[in-house]
Parts: structure tokens; C-alpha cells; sequence
């Protein structure tokens, strides 16, 4: 079969009858980081577009791959309130590489092109009603062809039919055979008269594109089983086979021999005009239409993020997926653990792993250090005005030209000459304490249940120093111990507040939102978090949450084996994620306690042999197979 094209330069086409046309990539909005009124004006702008177009002329909508595209009689935009980019190899983004040289074999109901096969599955009855936007972009790619009726022919059509306007060319929208009906299509004649409505030809093909034969049957009975539960009709196209091809054939005019008219209300929700929009790089998720979409935690106003989930939900496996990225991409990390969700990560990093004794003089900042020893006292015994003098006191023994501070309990004693009976608070936990100097690695992980509640509050606090000497842009990530800081909200305020200029990026996990909210501590981590993550119904509405939010964030549905799915809320932002993990990363993230004992088991026999990455990376490969360590999992 040849390609009826003429000629072609660039994103424009002649076919064979002359007729030109212009390809483009659409680049729609993402609707649902709008609200309804937003979104209401966005369709009444598209409207306005549609009717616009020119009597005789023709578009082809095309979705694949979660991205739009549009082939035109008309050269310029159509759409006013979107982005649109010339597409000069439409057909090859279409079904592939050199199609337009590849040998073309017609074989009954469907295509064999180059090594692949092509079927064309036509909309034969339209659904009464499109359900959402994207109502077909689950289903299969798909092309719309669109022509529009000039409004004299519009109108007469109405007038002659509108007693009995449910026919066999115009029924797709309304039961017009009811009296309801009939006051519909008298509507309809209004609105074409008044110019803010319009009839339109429209055909629709879904098209399958695989490998295999046998690939392609199979993806045609998925297709042909959703129609079964849903409205509208679908038909394998064979004796129009050629027909078909050709209205999908970017450059070409379409025949419009079988089409349907449509109200412009009704045509929108064909169409693929809402897009899925995050940020131009990041980390890889996707829409709940499976579209990707990218996550850069560096890419708001700071760079903290609150993962807000029941335990279970997901929050750690998620954010070993972000913290992975990061470290991938040459970033740093320190992991503070409650239990040891993190640790596989930071093994698989061959991480420094934190135990036992620290040493706090490591670190020489007067702020830091005044911090920290005031932490082991209690709050009612202490006052702004002792804190002040701490501060001078070692601000002057380590800033002093000279000064022979070896350890900390050199330091206390220095304290204790000026506050008299300050290192008893320090006696009982002698053992914390080392002289020894850690160097700062790019990944280290700390495990809180290895340290007693007393003295959280000041390990917590030190090891917020440690990541401000760590060089480069990092992440500190840490689960439910910063309920331990209550005590000192002033300077964790301040590490959030200015943790953007040091590049670092914070990623806080908790229960509730309410864990948040129902503390001055959690709100100032709620306040200084401009992405905030939530995987399960989190009550009222609040500060953070409108009703908008709490209606999307009750109908997350995740499926175990397949993908993790959460609300993303930021203050450009609100958008329902999913994670689809690879069969490695469920490996490698899991929370599953056996799963995670018969891991741990293989490594420990091993790594005498090979390192952590190394053993995982096998694990997975004889589990699964070895070709599948990095397919998704839902897909295995």
C-alpha cells in the first residue's frame, strides 16, 4: 500500500488530491491542579476555538504514549490557551520508525507494517455521555477526526429533525425521542443561532500497535471487554480497513463517510485536551491515567516535603523511591530511622551506618553546640537568659585563638566554672559521648530505637548539624523523632526556614496530619514544607486541605502488587500520583517483614563475596527472571 502523501517539508503536508495540512504537538494543561470555576473557563475558551474553525476545513486528534498531537487544515493555532510545537515526525511518534518506507500489507482486519502489526478498532455508537476528561485515554491510543458543520446547514438539520432528532446520524448526546428530547434539540437551535454552539462530523478510531500477533489479539479483547461494561459500541475494522488508514494517515483529508454529529460540549470530552504536569525533570511517577509525570523535590519555593500516612500506607516506600532517585542523581543523604524501614537503602549504598557514641565538639558552630547541651536539660529548669549565657560561655571557649578543648567534657568543664553544677545533667549518659572525629559521608543512616528517649531530643539536634556539613545539595529524611524537638522550636524553625540556601531538602514522615497540626513543632514542619504528601483521609478541613483536597485524598484506591497511589498538594499544585515500582525496587523497598528476612538472609550468606547492590540485584533476577529485575511489577 503506498502512502498518499505528495509531498511533505517540514510539519507540512500536500497529499495527493493537494490538499495541505499542518502537524502539531499539544502540550494541554493539567485541569486538575485547577479549580471548578478554572476549569469551567478553560472549556468555555476551548469552545470558542472549536466554533472558530474553518467551513470545510479538518482536524485529527491524536493520544498516545499519554501525549497529544493534532494534524490541521488550518496553519495557524486553533487553540488559543494552549501550547502547540510543529511536529515534523508525527507519523513516526505515531506507529514508529521509517513507517513511510516500510512495506505496508493489508491481511484482512488489520495491518502487517514493517515487523509490527496494525489494528484499527472504529467507535461505532457513541456513549450518551462522556464520563471525565480522558474518558478513552485508558483504553487505547486513539484518533478523533473532526469537521465542522457550517451553522446554515447546522441549523436547517435541527429545524427538520427536531421532532424526531434522535436519527441515526445525530443520537450520540440526548434520548430525542423523549418530549425531554425535543426541548434539548430546540436548545441546541438556539445556542447555533446565537453563535455559542455548533454541530460537528466526527469519526473515532482506537489503533493497536504490537509486535506480535498474538500481542495484538490480546489487547484487543481488553479493549472490546471494556465496551462490554461500559456504553458505546466498538468494531474491528476490515472491510474499511483502507478507509480507516487513511483518516489516521497524518497529511491526508479525511473521507468523513460514516461520522456522527456532535455538539461541541459533547466533542470536548473526546478529545485530548487535559494533559498531566508536574515538572520538566525529577523523579518518575505516574497519573492515574499511567501517563508519566515527574517530581522535582528542588523545584518550589523550599525544598522540604511532609509524607503524611498511616503506618502501611506507603510513606517509606515512597520515599526510598525519592531519596533512590537523589542518590542516583549524585546527591546525599542522611536517614534517620524509627525501626528499619531505611535501612536496605542505606546498605545498598554501602552507607555509613550510625551506632553508639557521638561526638558533638566535631562540629564548632557556638549555635549549634549551646543548642545541644541545653537539650539535656529540662525546660522548666532552664530560661532564655541561662541560654544566653551558655552561648557566650562557649562561644568564647571554642572561638578563642589557642583554645585546648580536646572533648566535649573539656568544654563542660569550662561551662560548669560559670553554671555551677551543669555536667551533672550530663552523668547518666556518659556512654553517649566519644572523642572520636566522624568523617561526613554522602549516604548515613541512624536508627532511632537504638538510643534511649532521653536522649533523643539532643541527638536529633546533632545530627541536624551533620547534615549541614555535608557538601553539595542533600536530603535529610527522617520518621516521627522530631516529636522529640518540642522543646526547641526556635531552632528547628530556623534549620526549615533556611535549609534552601544550604541545599538541603528535608522530607518529613508522619502519621496524621493532625500528628502536624495539633503541635507548635509539627506546624512549623507543616508550615515550611511546601510539598506535602498524603496517602490516607485526613478529616477536616484545615489550613492545608479544602474540600477538593479531602474528596480526591478519599477516593485513593492503591493496589497492593501493582502501585501506590497519593495526593500531592503544594501551592501551585494538587494532583493524584501513582507509583508503579519495577520488581527490583518492591525488592529493594518492601515493608514486609518475611520478604525483608529472606533478603537480609541471602545478603548475610553472601557478602563475604559480593556487595549489597550486587546481591539484591540477583535476588530479584532469580525471583522474577532475569529479564524482568526491571519491568513493573503490575505488568509481571
Amino acid at each position: 500500500m503506498k502512502l498518499p502523501i505528495k509531498k511533505k517539508i517540514g510539519h507540512r503536508y500536500m497529499d495527493d488530491h493537494g490538499d495541505e495540512s499542518w502537524a502539531f504537538r499539544l502540550f494541554p494543561p493539567d485541569l486538575e491542579h485547577k479549580d471548578a470555576r478554572a476549569v469551567a473557563a478553560y472549556y468555555e475558551n476551548l469552545t470558542i476555538d472549536l466554533l472558530k474553525m474553518e467551513d470545510g476545513g479538518f482536524a485529527k486528534f491524536y493520544f498516545v504514549d499519554g501525549k497529544a498531537y493534532f494534524n490541521s487544515s488550518q496553519s495557524s493555532s486553533l487553540f488559543s490557551e494552549m501550547e502547540e510545537k510543529q511536529c515534523p515526525s508525527l507519523l513516526k511518534n505515531l506507529i514508529g520508525e521509517n513507517v513511510d518506507k516500510a512495506n505496508i500489507v493489508g491481511r484482512g482486519d488489520h495491518f502487517k507494517i514493517g515487523g509490527k502489526y496494525l489494528r484499527f478498532i472504529r467507535l461505532r455508537e457513541f456513549p450518551q455521555e462522556i464520563a471525565d476528561q480522558g474518558h478513552f485515554n485508558r483504553l487505547a491510543p486513539y484518533v478523533v477526526t473532526v469537521r465542522k458543520l457550517p451553522n446554515s446547514k447546522s441549523c436547517a438539520l435541527l429545524d427538520r429533525k427536531r421532532k424526531v432528532f434522535r436519527s441515526e446520524n445525530v443520537g450520540n448526546f440526548a434520548d430525542y425521542k423523549s418530549e425531554e428530547g425535543e426541548g434539548q434539540s430546540e436548545e441546541l437551535l438556539s445556542q447555533i443561532q446565537l453563535g455559542t454552539e455548533g454541530l460537528f462530523e466526527v469519526e473515532l478510531w482506537f489503533w493497536i500497535l504490537t509486535d506480535t500477533e498474538g500481542e495484538m489479539a490480546a489487547k484487543t479483547d481488553d479493549l472490546l471487554a471494556a465496551f462490554k461494561h461500559n456504553e458505546g459500541r466498538v468494531q474491528i475494522e476490515d472491510l474499511g480497513l483502507s478507509e480507516a488508514f487513511l483518516n489516521f494517515m497524518p497529511g491526508v483529508r479525511p473521507s468523513f463517510m460514516d461520522t456522527k454529529l456532535l455538539p461541541s460540549a459533547y466533542l470536548l470530552g473526546l478529545l485530548p485536551l487535559s494533559g498531566d504536569h508536574l515538572h520538566k525533570e525529577g523523579i518518575s511517577l505516574c497519573s492515574t491515567e499511567r501517563g508519566e509525570v515527574f517530581f522535582d523535590q528542588f523545584g518550589g519555593s523550599n525544598f522540604n516535603m511532609a509524607i503524611v500516612g498511616h503506618s502501611g500506607a506507603g510513606k517509606s516506600f515512597l520515599a526510598q523511591k525519592i531519596v533512590d532517585h537523589h542518590l542516583q542523581s549524585g546527591l546525599k543523604a542522611l536517614i534517620v530511622d524509627r525501626g528499619d524501614s531505611f535501612a536496605g537503602l542505606a546498605e545498598y549504598y554501602d552507607g555509613e551506618i550510625f551506632k553508639g557514641k557521638i561526638n558533638p565538639l566535631q562540629f564548632k558552630s557556638p549555635h549549634f553546640l549551646a543548642e545541644f547541651a541545653s537539650s539535656f536539660i529540662p525546660a522548666e529548669e532552664w530560661s532564655r537568659q541561662k541560654q544566653g549565657l551558655l552561648f557566650k560561655i562557649i562561644r568564647k571557649a571554642v572561638s578563642s585563638k589557642g583554645s585546648k578543648i580536646q572533648s566535649f567534657w573539656n568544654l563542660l568543664s569550662i561551662i560548669e566554672e560559670q553554671i555551677e553544677g551543669f555536667s551533672l545533667y550530663f552523668e547518666q549518659h556518659r556512654e553517649l559521648f566519644s572523642d572520636e572525629v566522624r568523617p561526613v559521608s554522602s549516604v548515613c543512616y541512624i536508627d532511632t530505637k537504638e538510643y534511649a528517649d532521653g536522649v533523643l531530643r539532643p541527638l536529633f539536634i546533632y545530627l541536624m548539624e551533620y547534615v549541614k556539613n555535608m557538601k553539595g545539595r542533600r536530603v535529610f529524611v527522617f520518621e516521627e523523632c522530631w516529636h522529640a524537638m518540642a522543646h526547641n522550636i526556635d531552632y528547628l524553625g530556623e534549620f526549615f526556614r533556611t535549609s534552601r540556601a544550604q541545599g538541603i531538602g528535608c522530607i518529613a514522615l508522619t502519621q496524621g496530619l493532625e500528628d502536624l497540626l495539633g503541635s507548635d513543632i509539627g506546624r512549623v514542619i507543616a508550615e515550611n514544607s511546601f510539598s506535602k504528601i498524603f496517602f490516607s483521609a485526613q478529616g477536616k478541613e484545615n489550613d492545608y486541605l479544602d474540600e477538593l483536597d479531602l474528596g480526591r485524598i478519599g477516593k485513593l484506591k492503591p493496589r497492593k502488587g501493582e502501585f501506590s497511589e497519593f495526593y500531592l498538594k503544594t501551592p501551585l499544585h494538587r494532583k493524584t500520583l501513582r507509583f508503579y515500582p519495577t520488581a527490583l525496587e518492591h525488592e529493594r523497598f518492601t515493608s514486609s517483614f518475611e520478604d525483608k528476612k529472606k533478603i537480609k538472609a541471602f545478603v548475610s550468606e553472601y557478602k563475604r563475596h559480593f556487595d549489597a547492590k550486587t546481591l539484591i540485584h540477583r535476588w530479584t533476577e532469580v525471583k522474577y527472571g532475569e529479564k524482568n529485575a526491571h519491568h513493573y511489577l503490575a505488568d509481571l
